[in-house]
Order: C-alpha cells, then structure tokens, then sequence
C-alpha cells in the first residue's frame, strides 16, 4: 500500500496540471504530495493498533444441568 503514494500523487499531479496546462509543475507537485504523504501514512499506522479480544471458553458445555446441592436438601 505504501508504494502506490508516489504513482498515485504524480497521476494525481499531471491532471491538476494538464487542467491548468501546466503538467510539469503538477508533476512535480504530485511528485512532492505522494513524497510527503508516505511519512504520514507510516505515522498513522504506527498510531493505530488492532486490539483484538478473546473471550476464554468455559471448561463446561452451555445446557441444563442438575443442581445436586438442591437435591440433597430436599431429600433430608
């Protein structure tokens, strides 16, 4: 992803340029944009971490199970 922001900022430059009949210097401003933006990227990238959470899985399978302490209550 990084490497497409120089090719990217110079198309980005020569139609800017073209549009005020000047390619060379939306060359160079393409050139210089796509230059810059790469810090700026790598910045942000070291800004934003992915957290990813897990959530512990429990020893016992979700379902109904009897509740022996209650059973022996009501048998005394």
């Amino acid at each position: 992803m990084q490497g497409l922001f120089i090719p990217g900022g110079l198309f980005i430059g020569m139609g800017i340029g073209l549009l005020f009949d000047r390619p060379d210097v939306g060359l160079f401003i393409g050139l210089g944009i796509g230059f810059m933006s790469m810090p700026v990227y790598n910045l942000l990238q070291k800004r934003i971490q992915v957290v990813e959470y897990q959530i512990p899985k429990s020893s016992e399978e979700p379902g109904l199970y009897e509740n022996k302490e209650h059973d022996e209550r009501d048998r005394r």
